[in-house]
Protein backbone atom coordinates (compact mmCIF):
# COMPACT_ATOMS: atom_id res chain seq x y z
CA UNK A 1 0.00 0.00 0.00
CA UNK A 2 1.72 3.32 -1.04
CA UNK A 3 0.64 6.62 -0.32
CA UNK A 4 0.04 7.21 -4.25
CA UNK A 5 -2.50 4.84 -4.50
CA UNK A 6 -4.32 6.03 -1.09
CA UNK A 7 -4.38 9.55 -3.17
CA UNK A 8 -6.04 7.76 -6.12
CA UNK A 9 -8.34 6.35 -3.85
CA UNK A 10 -9.73 8.71 -2.18
CA UNK A 11 -10.48 10.69 -5.73
CA UNK A 12 -12.45 7.80 -6.81
CA UNK A 13 -14.44 7.68 -3.45
CA UNK A 14 -15.02 11.52 -3.57
CA UNK A 15 -15.97 10.98 -7.10
CA UNK A 16 -17.63 7.77 -6.97
CA UNK A 17 -16.16 7.31 -10.88
CA UNK A 18 -13.24 6.03 -12.60
CA UNK A 19 -13.35 8.28 -15.20
CA UNK A 20 -14.15 11.24 -13.35
CA UNK A 21 -11.65 10.45 -10.66
CA UNK A 22 -8.57 9.71 -13.65
CA UNK A 23 -9.52 13.39 -15.25
CA UNK A 24 -8.68 15.23 -12.06
CA UNK A 25 -5.87 13.22 -11.80
CA UNK A 26 -4.49 13.49 -14.64
CA UNK A 27 -4.23 9.32 -15.15
CA UNK A 28 -5.55 7.43 -17.35
CA UNK A 29 -7.91 4.91 -16.43
CA UNK A 30 -6.88 1.61 -16.95
CA UNK A 31 -3.48 2.48 -15.22
CA UNK A 32 -5.56 3.72 -12.49
CA UNK A 33 -7.41 0.76 -12.18
CA UNK A 34 -4.76 -1.17 -12.13
CA UNK A 35 -3.67 0.75 -8.89
CA UNK A 36 -6.78 0.14 -7.30
CA UNK A 37 -6.30 -4.03 -7.87
CA UNK A 38 -3.19 -3.93 -6.57
CA UNK A 39 -4.07 -2.08 -3.53
CA UNK A 40 -7.22 -4.20 -3.18
CA UNK A 41 -4.73 -7.55 -3.57
CA UNK A 42 -2.69 -5.70 -0.36
CA UNK A 43 -5.47 -5.66 1.37
CA UNK A 44 -7.32 -8.68 0.17
CA UNK A 45 -10.49 -7.00 0.53
CA UNK A 46 -12.70 -5.19 -2.42
CA UNK A 47 -13.17 -1.54 -1.82
CA UNK A 48 -15.37 -0.96 -4.50
CA UNK A 49 -18.52 -2.56 -5.97
CA UNK A 50 -19.37 -1.82 -9.42
CA UNK A 51 -22.70 -1.94 -11.42
CA UNK A 52 -24.21 0.14 -14.39
CA UNK A 53 -25.29 2.65 -12.02
CA UNK A 54 -21.75 3.59 -11.22
CA UNK A 55 -18.95 2.83 -8.15
CA UNK A 56 -20.12 2.56 -4.71
CA UNK A 57 -17.98 1.87 -1.46
CA UNK A 58 -17.53 -1.29 -0.02
CA UNK A 59 -17.82 -1.63 4.28
CA UNK A 60 -13.96 -1.97 3.86
CA UNK A 61 -14.11 1.23 1.42
CA UNK A 62 -15.80 2.94 3.88
CA UNK A 63 -13.33 2.37 6.42
CA UNK A 64 -10.47 3.13 4.68
CA UNK A 65 -12.25 6.16 3.17
CA UNK A 66 -12.12 7.79 6.73
CA UNK A 67 -8.64 6.93 7.71
CA UNK A 68 -6.72 7.04 4.37
CA UNK A 69 -6.26 11.07 4.92
CA UNK A 70 -4.42 10.35 8.52
CA UNK A 71 -2.06 7.28 6.57
CA UNK A 72 -0.79 10.19 4.28
CA UNK A 73 -0.30 12.61 6.48
CA UNK A 74 1.21 10.12 8.86
CA UNK A 75 3.85 9.09 5.48
CA UNK A 76 4.32 12.80 4.71
CA UNK A 77 4.86 13.82 8.35
CA UNK A 78 7.58 10.90 8.81
CA UNK A 79 9.28 11.93 4.92
CA UNK A 80 9.59 15.64 7.19
CA UNK A 81 10.89 13.97 10.09
CA UNK A 82 13.77 12.31 8.23
CA UNK A 83 14.43 14.69 5.97
CA UNK A 84 14.64 16.98 8.70
CA UNK A 85 18.00 15.48 10.35
CA UNK A 86 19.67 16.22 7.34
CA UNK A 87 22.22 18.90 7.56
CA UNK A 88 21.47 20.00 3.77
CA UNK A 89 18.57 20.93 2.84
CA UNK A 90 16.86 17.76 0.85
CA UNK A 91 14.38 15.66 -0.61
CA UNK A 92 11.44 17.10 -2.24
CA UNK A 93 9.43 20.49 -1.24
CA UNK A 94 6.05 21.15 -2.22
CA UNK A 95 5.55 24.92 -2.43
CA UNK A 96 2.29 27.63 -3.22
CA UNK A 97 2.16 31.01 -4.04
CA UNK A 98 -0.09 33.23 -5.55
CA UNK A 99 -0.13 34.26 -9.26
CA UNK A 100 0.06 38.31 -7.58
CA UNK A 101 3.56 37.07 -6.03
CA UNK A 102 5.35 35.35 -9.49
CA UNK A 103 7.08 37.90 -10.91
CA UNK A 104 9.05 39.14 -7.58
CA UNK A 105 8.95 36.66 -5.96
CA UNK A 106 8.03 33.33 -7.09
CA UNK A 107 10.54 32.50 -9.72
CA UNK A 108 13.55 34.63 -8.69
CA UNK A 109 13.04 32.55 -5.53
CA UNK A 110 12.78 29.54 -7.31
CA UNK A 111 16.04 30.59 -9.35
CA UNK A 112 17.93 31.59 -6.89
CA UNK A 113 17.12 28.09 -4.53
CA UNK A 114 17.29 25.90 -7.14
CA UNK A 115 21.18 27.24 -7.64
CA UNK A 116 22.08 27.11 -4.11
CA UNK A 117 20.03 23.48 -3.52
CA UNK A 118 20.11 21.48 -6.86
CA UNK A 119 19.37 18.21 -4.29
CA UNK A 120 15.85 19.52 -3.52
CA UNK A 121 13.10 18.71 -6.13
CA UNK A 122 10.95 21.94 -5.68
CA UNK A 123 7.04 21.58 -6.94
CA UNK A 124 5.49 25.11 -7.42
CA UNK A 125 1.54 25.17 -7.08
CA UNK A 126 -0.03 28.63 -8.15
CA UNK A 127 -3.31 29.32 -6.89
CA UNK A 128 -5.55 31.52 -4.74
CA UNK A 129 -4.71 32.20 -1.27
CA UNK A 130 -8.20 30.31 -0.87
CA UNK A 131 -6.82 27.23 -2.71
CA UNK A 132 -3.75 27.26 -1.10
CA UNK A 133 -5.41 26.95 2.20
CA UNK A 134 -7.62 24.12 1.56
CA UNK A 135 -4.01 22.88 -0.56
CA UNK A 136 -1.77 22.99 3.34
CA UNK A 137 -5.10 21.28 5.02
CA UNK A 138 -5.39 18.42 2.66
CA UNK A 139 -1.79 17.72 3.10
CA UNK A 140 -1.11 18.30 -0.72
CA UNK A 141 1.33 20.80 -0.03
CA UNK A 142 4.14 21.49 2.84
CA UNK A 143 3.79 24.87 2.80
CA UNK A 144 2.32 28.61 1.42
CA UNK A 145 2.74 31.87 0.90
CA UNK A 146 -0.75 33.48 1.04
CA UNK A 147 -2.83 36.42 1.88
CA UNK A 148 -4.13 36.52 5.13
CA UNK A 149 -7.97 37.83 5.02
CA UNK A 150 -9.58 35.40 7.80
CA UNK A 151 -8.75 32.93 10.99
CA UNK A 152 -6.07 31.10 10.60
CA UNK A 153 -6.17 29.26 14.17
CA UNK A 154 -5.96 25.38 12.35
CA UNK A 155 -2.29 26.29 10.85
CA UNK A 156 0.49 27.74 11.89
CA UNK A 157 1.00 31.40 10.57
CA UNK A 158 4.40 33.16 10.37
CA UNK A 159 3.75 36.73 8.77
CA UNK A 160 6.36 37.73 6.57
CA UNK A 161 5.42 40.86 4.04
CA UNK A 162 2.74 43.51 4.32
CA UNK A 163 2.23 45.25 1.41
CA UNK A 164 0.24 48.40 -0.21
CA UNK A 165 -2.21 47.89 -2.38
CA UNK A 166 -2.73 49.87 -5.58
CA UNK A 167 -5.02 51.12 -8.18
CA UNK A 168 -3.74 50.32 -11.23
CA UNK A 169 -5.06 51.94 -14.34
CA UNK A 170 -4.29 52.57 -18.06
CA UNK A 171 -2.06 55.65 -18.30
CA UNK A 172 -4.17 59.09 -18.52
CA UNK A 173 -7.22 57.65 -17.84
CA UNK A 174 -7.57 59.32 -14.42
CA UNK A 175 -6.28 62.48 -13.21
CA UNK A 176 -5.83 61.69 -9.31
CA UNK A 177 -3.02 62.10 -6.84
CA UNK A 178 -0.30 59.47 -6.43
CA UNK A 179 -2.29 58.36 -3.23
CA UNK A 180 -5.73 58.07 -3.09
CA UNK A 181 -8.10 57.05 -0.68
CA UNK A 182 -10.63 54.53 -0.33
CA UNK A 183 -13.43 56.40 -0.96
CA UNK A 184 -11.80 57.43 -4.19
CA UNK A 185 -12.40 53.88 -5.49
CA UNK A 186 -16.63 54.25 -5.21
CA UNK A 187 -17.63 55.40 -8.42
CA UNK A 188 -14.74 53.87 -10.69
CA UNK A 189 -15.50 50.29 -13.01
CA UNK A 190 -13.29 47.66 -11.47
CA UNK A 191 -11.88 44.36 -12.58
CA UNK A 192 -11.65 42.16 -9.70
CA UNK A 193 -11.05 38.50 -8.51
CA UNK A 194 -13.68 36.46 -8.06
CA UNK A 195 -14.66 35.09 -4.99
CA UNK A 196 -13.76 33.65 -2.86
CA UNK A 197 -10.46 35.31 -3.06
CA UNK A 198 -8.18 36.67 -0.21
CA UNK A 199 -7.74 39.52 -2.46
CA UNK A 200 -11.18 40.66 -3.54
CA UNK A 201 -12.25 39.65 0.33
CA UNK A 202 -9.82 42.86 1.58
CA UNK A 203 -11.17 45.10 -1.49
CA UNK A 204 -15.25 44.74 -0.13
CA UNK A 205 -14.42 44.49 3.41
CA UNK A 206 -12.63 48.53 2.64
CA UNK A 207 -15.31 49.89 0.46
CA UNK A 208 -17.79 48.79 3.35
CA UNK A 209 -16.15 50.04 5.89
CA UNK A 210 -16.42 53.39 3.92
CA UNK A 211 -20.18 52.97 2.93
CA UNK A 212 -19.52 52.00 -0.48
CA UNK A 213 -19.06 48.48 -2.68
CA UNK A 214 -16.86 47.75 -5.36
CA UNK A 215 -18.41 48.90 -8.75
CA UNK A 216 -17.23 45.48 -10.65
CA UNK A 217 -17.81 45.29 -14.13
CA UNK A 218 -15.52 42.83 -14.71
CA UNK A 219 -14.99 39.62 -12.54
CA UNK A 220 -11.63 36.82 -13.47
CA UNK A 221 -9.63 34.51 -11.73
CA UNK A 222 -6.40 35.30 -13.27
CA UNK A 223 -4.29 38.14 -12.17
CA UNK A 224 -3.01 38.64 -16.10
CA UNK A 225 -6.33 39.12 -17.18
CA UNK A 226 -7.13 41.79 -14.64
CA UNK A 227 -3.69 43.76 -15.41
CA UNK A 228 -4.36 43.02 -19.46
CA UNK A 229 -7.98 44.06 -19.00
CA UNK A 230 -7.09 47.92 -17.04
CA UNK A 231 -4.68 48.20 -19.88
CA UNK A 232 -6.98 47.70 -22.16
CA UNK A 233 -9.42 50.55 -20.47
CA UNK A 234 -12.08 47.26 -19.60
CA UNK A 235 -11.68 49.02 -15.97
CA UNK A 236 -9.05 49.69 -13.08
CA UNK A 237 -7.72 47.08 -10.88
CA UNK A 238 -7.13 46.99 -7.19
CA UNK A 239 -3.99 45.09 -6.71
CA UNK A 240 -0.38 44.57 -4.31
CA UNK A 241 2.33 46.08 -6.15
CA UNK A 242 4.01 42.92 -6.82
CA UNK A 243 1.20 42.06 -9.16
CA UNK A 244 1.26 44.96 -11.20
CA UNK A 245 5.31 45.90 -10.85
CA UNK A 246 6.08 44.31 -14.96
CA UNK A 247 2.99 46.07 -16.69
CA UNK A 248 4.01 49.28 -14.38
CA UNK A 249 7.60 49.09 -15.78
CA UNK A 250 6.95 48.54 -19.10
CA UNK A 251 3.99 51.94 -18.92
CA UNK A 252 1.21 50.08 -19.38
CA UNK A 253 -0.43 50.36 -16.63
CA UNK A 254 -0.12 53.76 -13.73
CA UNK A 255 -0.23 52.88 -10.24
CA UNK A 256 -2.06 54.96 -7.23
CA UNK A 257 -1.32 53.67 -3.25
CA UNK A 258 -4.56 52.85 -2.24
CA UNK A 259 -4.37 54.24 2.03
CA UNK A 260 -5.43 52.38 4.54
CA UNK A 261 -5.22 49.32 2.33
CA UNK A 262 -2.34 46.56 2.91
CA UNK A 263 -2.20 42.86 2.00
CA UNK A 264 -0.22 40.47 4.67
CA UNK A 265 1.78 37.96 3.29
CA UNK A 266 1.71 35.01 5.27
CA UNK A 267 3.78 31.71 5.95
CA UNK A 268 1.48 28.87 6.49
CA UNK A 269 1.70 25.06 7.19
CA UNK A 270 0.07 22.88 9.45
CA UNK A 271 0.28 23.74 13.14
CA UNK A 272 2.66 21.44 15.16
CA UNK A 273 4.82 20.42 12.51
CA UNK A 274 7.76 21.92 12.46
CA UNK A 275 9.39 23.38 9.40
CA UNK A 276 12.23 21.27 7.95
CA UNK A 277 15.39 22.73 6.66
CA UNK A 278 14.36 22.63 3.22
CA UNK A 279 11.48 25.17 3.88
CA UNK A 280 13.28 27.56 6.18
CA UNK A 281 16.41 27.66 3.37
CA UNK A 282 13.45 28.74 0.88
CA UNK A 283 11.87 31.42 3.14
CA UNK A 284 14.61 33.04 3.96
CA UNK A 285 15.47 32.81 -0.11
CA UNK A 286 12.03 34.40 -0.68
CA UNK A 287 12.98 37.32 2.18
CA UNK A 288 16.55 37.84 0.71
CA UNK A 289 15.01 38.46 -3.20
CA UNK A 290 12.12 40.64 -1.49
CA UNK A 291 14.77 43.16 -0.03
CA UNK A 292 16.69 43.14 -3.36
CA UNK A 293 13.94 43.82 -5.32
CA UNK A 294 13.13 46.77 -2.95
CA UNK A 295 16.50 47.79 -2.97
CA UNK A 296 16.57 47.87 -6.69
CA UNK A 297 13.45 50.05 -6.44
CA UNK A 298 11.37 47.49 -8.63
CA UNK A 299 8.80 46.54 -4.97
CA UNK A 300 7.06 49.62 -3.98
CA UNK A 301 5.02 49.83 -1.00
CA UNK A 302 6.40 46.62 1.13
CA UNK A 303 7.27 46.48 4.57
CA UNK A 304 9.35 43.27 6.42
CA UNK A 305 7.11 41.32 9.10
CA UNK A 306 10.48 38.91 9.36
CA UNK A 307 14.16 38.96 9.03
CA UNK A 308 14.56 35.48 8.79
CA UNK A 309 12.98 32.17 9.75
CA UNK A 310 15.06 30.88 12.39
CA UNK A 311 16.79 27.20 11.83
CA UNK A 312 14.97 24.33 13.09
CA UNK A 313 16.52 21.76 15.67
CA UNK A 314 17.72 18.87 14.55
Amino acid sequence: MTPRQLKYFIEIARQLSFTKASAVLHITQPALSRQIQELETTLGVKLFTRSDLGVSLTAAGQLLKERAPKLIEAYRQVSMDVAALAETPAGSLRFGAPPSLCDLVTLPSAREYKSAYPGVKLSIIEASSTELTEHISSGSLDFAIVALSGPTHVFSCTPLLREQMYLASRPGSLTAPARVDPTFLKPLPLVASRQPNALRRLLDETMLEVGGKPQVVLEANAVRILTKASAEGLGHCVLPYSAIAEPVSQRQLEARAVNKLFVTWALLHVRNVEPTPSVVALINTIIAVARKACSDQRWEGLEFLAESMPETRR
